[in-house]
């Protein structure tokens, strides 16, 4: 039995509560969530009025149900201006049409009886609402925009809903020119049929959604096979931490779902805003699962200045005297086995990501991107001038302390594949901080492929190993990171070692195109060279330490030496301070040094037991404080 009924899209504490965030719930965000708490409540205690004078009314097929009759009980219920709507378990079929109405249709109770006594159950989605036998509308139509209005869906199932059409396009719940503030709490919405937005499809006016705790499972469409948003003054927030406070923790997934065309589990277009807190395994946290599109985006296509943050971490805003929190440290942002190029014709790109447009922007910070798959961008392809910028946060609080933001084991395809974990082109922007790439496979580029003018890509602070499949027949593996064509790349204070690399190849490869070399570690144990470069518009490489120079500059600041790994064998790259050249190796000037390593560690410590080669910082991804650790053991 649920003793409150939790109604915004995140968890509340008082304010004394002690909660480490390193961001703040964005202005959206808290709009949302305060109209969402004025509409129905937050830690609204249950309702212990009796019938006479309630606020509320009852659908089932018992005797004390107030709407009983007829094949459209919950429609009636609507049309006669309830707010609250309590509905039994059981299946309806009835295609809903709610137009400038405030409502609340909540699910979860056994009976009428324990709807009158507001006894639901919080994880039952027993109440199940599926359209009329030859319909062939969705499940759910919403309109209108001539004022503000609300509406919460809770424990409900939402399938077989279906839509061709281009106004309400989504199969499951279709939003049409609809001014709306949206609560959809612990609902499955799946098996439906859309036209753009298998599960739920937004399309125009300004239409908020908070997902919490929900499925969006097993729906198809032509795009956007899971979720669909179109309209800058739109926007889905999706988390699973709402039950958090009460002992409840719900997933929260989009899971199987398929696009015709692009963006198996989402297609968010012309400027709609996607905030995803939730991810872990299917079970605990949730995510972007085995979702597939014949073309681009397996997990999420964005276009047309859509902004999407996609947020591993807990972050939390006051708001006068109480706390709103999203998301948390436990999990990570999760993107597992997502497929884009489904029906393998080479035409289709960026397995779990794929953004185009000016002013389209990802951002990405504490992720597990894994075995996503494409053509190209097994992981993420950005174009025509689309952003992805991805990194780690609360280095030493995260779902893995020191490892928290990761792209591993995504693949481009076997046929002339590139880009294993990420590809840019005509102007797309990458920019990867304290990450660690491990494990990507592709014929060129395993780790990144950068190419065309005005494409760009920034690295620092992160490691980049073993990509490439060791003793492959089905993989060239060639150049773990290859920039061509005007394409610009900058590298700073990564490590760039074991990748699985031909002997006659090269770890970094830079064809006509710009690229920066400063304060790495560039190391692999097959043999081939640091670097290849043909042609290049501009090179700059300072401060470097390689296994062999190949083009690289023989300058003094460049040398060819063993780094001396903690234990590359068992993949710690750490640099072990008593032995490695790296420590206190290069000067500030060398690199942007914008963040601080992937433990946490900030850049430019000056080991008192090493003499300085040319400045404090140390090469490499790696900021060690080992000695640091050793002094105060020896003298406390």
């Amino acid at each position: 039995m649920k003793k409150f009924l939790i109604s915004g899209c995140s968890m509340l504490m008082l304010t004394s509560m002690a909660h480490s965030n390193s961001e703040s719930l964005s202005d959206k965000e808290i709009d949302l969530i305060m109209e969402q708490a004025a509409f129905s409540g937050l830690l609204d205690t249950k309702q212990a009025s009796t019938k006479a004078g309630s606020n509320f009314v009852t659908v089932g097929s018992n005797s004390n149900c107030d709407y009983r009759i007829g094949n459209t009980k919950i429609q009636d219920a609507i049309d006669d201006d309830n707010t609250e709507i309590r509905i039994a378990h059981g299946t309806y079929e009835e295609n809903l049409f709610i137009n400038s109405k405030n409502v609340k249709l909540l699910g979860g109770y056994t009976d009428c009886t324990a709807a009158n006594n507001d006894d639901y159950s919080v994880t039952s989605t027993f109440t199940k609402i599926i359209p009329a036998t030859g319909s062939g509308l969705p499940v759910i139509r919403v309109t209108g925009d001539s004022a503000r209005h609300n509406l919460t869906l809770r424990n409900l199932s939402i399938e077989n809903g279906e839509s061709t059409s281009t106004n309400y396009s989504g199969g499951g719940v279709a939003f049409y020119n609809a001014d709306y503030g949206v609560n959809i709490q612990k609902a499955n919405i799946q098996n439906n049929n859309g036209k753009w937005g298998g599960g739920v499809g937004i399309r125009g006016g300004k239409t908020n959604i908070s997902l919490i705790g929900s499925i969006i499972l097993g729906n198809d469409a032509e795009v956007g096979g899971g979720l669909y948003c179109l309209g800058s003054n739109s926007s889905l927030v999706m988390d699973n931490s709402s039950y958090f406070m009460f002992g409840f923790y719900e997933p929260m997934i989009v899971a199987g779902n398929n696009a015709v065309t692009n963006g198996g589990g989402a297609y968010i277009t012309q400027g709609c805003q996607l905030t995803s807190y939730v991810g872990g395994s299917l079970l605990d946290g949730g995510g972007f699962y085995v979702n597939k599109a014949d073309r681009h985006g397996g997990g999420i296509y964005a276009s047309g200045g859509a902004n999407i943050s996609l947020i591993g971490e807990r972050r939390c805003s006051n708001v006068g005297p109480i706390t709103f929190c999203s998301g948390n440290n436990t999990q990570p942002n999760t993107f597992y086995d997502n497929t884009a190029d489904n029906n393998v014709d080479n035409d289709g790109n960026g397995g779990a990501v794929y953004a185009t447009g000016n002013s389209t922007k990802v951002t990405a910070t504490n992720v597990n991107f894994i075995t996503n798959q494409a053509f190209k961008g097994g992981a993420v392809y950005v174009t025509n001038g689309a952003e992805f910028d991805t990194y780690a946060v609360n280095h030493q609080n995260c779902w893995k302390n020191g490892r928290c933001n990761q792209f591993t084991s995504n693949r481009a395809s076997t046929d002339n594949g590139h880009g294993g974990a990420f590809y840019a082109r005509d102007g797309g922007k990458i920019s990867v901080l304290a990450s660690h790439i491990e494990r990507n496979r592709a014929d060129f580029g395993s780790g990144f492929y950068i190419y065309g003018t005005g494409s760009e890509l920034y690295l620092e602070g992160s490691y980049v190993v073993d990509n490439g499949e060791p003793g492959s027949t089905n993989y060239e593996n060639l150049y773990p990171v290859r920039v061509t064509t005007n394409a610009n790349a900058v590298v700073h204070y990564s490590t760039i070692a074991d990748n699985n690399v031909p002997i006659t190849n090269a770890s970094v490869a830079n064809s006509s195109g710009s690229l920066e070399l400063l304060a790495n570690i560039i190391h692999d144990t097959s043999g081939a060279v640091a670097l290849k470069s043909v042609s290049p518009v501009s090179t700059t490489q300072e401060c470097n330490i390689v296994n062999s120079f190949g083009d690289m500059f023989s300058a003094i600041t460049n040398i060819e030496d063993n780094p001396r790994f903690v234990d590359r064998v068992n993949n710690d790259y750490h640099i072990d301070a008593a032995f490695s050249p790296a420590v206190d190796y290069c000067l500030g000037n060398q690199g942007h040094v914008n963040n601080k390593d992937t433990d946490g560690d900030t850049r430019a410590w000056d080991d008192y037991t090493v003499s300085n080669i040319y400045g404090p910082f140390d090469a490499g991804a790696d900021e060690t404080y080992q000695n640091d650790v050793i002094f105060e053991d020896d003298f406390q």
